[in-house]
């Protein structure tokens, strides 16, 4: 579990998103995630190369893979209050015209290696704000969960897949065998060696199926931009 130090976070007003994505590539491993806080998929690791590709940046590494769209980011902030074990992990939010995060950007070899590659970047501070209210425990993830019956039968299967998410900023996937599958904290988590997949219970409401390929889709029958297929 993560606490939070004294408040450390800035706005970088002048810089430019295509530029920051390129910069913090180079600080070692790093975990890049799509999503909401309701949906989250991570690939951690070193990065090994950032292609231009039209208006994207393409992402390869062993443990990486994705593709980013730095112009749907219209707002970039760098957070250094996360700490875990007396180790700093700094962030950068990209965040859309909604002021929704799509991206984040974390740091795995601590604050230095993570802020040299930011040197000379703008800042201006942003105000703190009021801790989230409590919520009490999460709740159960129930067993007919939409997410955890698909993903459990292939994890009970060692069928390798392939798990993608998609979003107007861009998209990421992940190809293997399910090792760990979890549920709990209100969440199904898959947890692998350079991947995190993490899915608040219920937002999988149903999957519409084609074959192998399964899109997730809400309560109102639209598709959220994941994706499972077989490998």
């Amino acid at each position: 579990m993560s606490e939070q130090t004294e408040h450390r976070k800035w706005e970088l007003p002048d810089a430019d998103p295509r530029a920051l994505i390129k910069a913090v590539a180079k600080a070692g491993r790093i975990m890049v995630a799509m999503g909401t806080d309701r949906l989250r998929h991570e690939r951690l690791g070193e990065i090994a190369e950032v292609i231009a590709k039209g208006d994207g940046l393409c992402i390869r590494g062993e443990l990486q893979d994705a593709v980013i769209y730095p112009a749907k980011a219209c707002t970039v902030t760098l957070d250094t209050s996360t700490k875990m074990k007396d180790k700093i992990y700094p962030r950068l939010d990209f965040r859309d015209q909604d002021d929704v995060r799509f991206l984040s950007i974390t740091g795995l070899e601590g604050e230095d290696a993570f802020l040299d590659c930011l040197e000379g970047v703008a800042r201006r501070p942003v105000t703190a704000s009021a801790p989230p209210a409590e919520t009490g425990e999460p709740a159960d993830v129930p067993e007919d969960d939409a997410a955890l019956v698909l993903l459990d039968s292939y994890h009970r299967a060692e069928t390798p897949i392939c798990i993608e998410y998609r979003c107007a900023g861009g998209m990421q996937k992940w190809s293997g065998t399910i090792e760990r599958l979890m549920a709990m904290g209100g969440y199904v988590n898959v947890i692998q060696p350079g991947f995190h997949l993490h899915l608040e219970a219920g937002l999988v409401h149903d999957w519409q199926t084609a074959g192998d390929i399964h899109q997730a889709r809400d309560k109102e029958g639209a598709p959220i931009g994941l994706t499972v297929s077989l490998a």
